[in-house]
């Protein structure tokens, strides 16, 4: 089910009908509840881009865009807790 989202418009460049197997997979997958709610989720979160303003995708570009990952924590993590510990016993 986590696969059949990636091969709706094609975008892993799967055609349908290459494959007998793949098609048979692609239509039986979007038969099922499971895979259509989780497809309609989002639905009623979609901007229309033609309707906002240049400074309201200004800042949705930057917001996508400018993002920078959080450097990792110093020293090693106990595994049980999440309790940090020095390297020294």
């Amino acid at each position: 089910m986590i696969s059949y989202p990636w091969t709706v418009a094609g975008g892993q460049g799967q055609a349908s009908t290459t494959s007998r197997y793949f098609k048979r997979w692609f239509t039986r997958s979007a038969r099922g509840r499971p895979v259509q709610r989780g497809m309609a989720v989002g639905k009623d979160m979609t901007v229309d881009f033609s309707k906002l303003s240049k400074e309201e995708i200004a800042g949705l570009t930057k917001l996508l865009y400018n993002q920078r990952a959080r450097p990792a924590p110093a020293g090693p993590v106990c595994c049980s807790g999440g309790q940090r510990h020095s390297s020294a016993a």
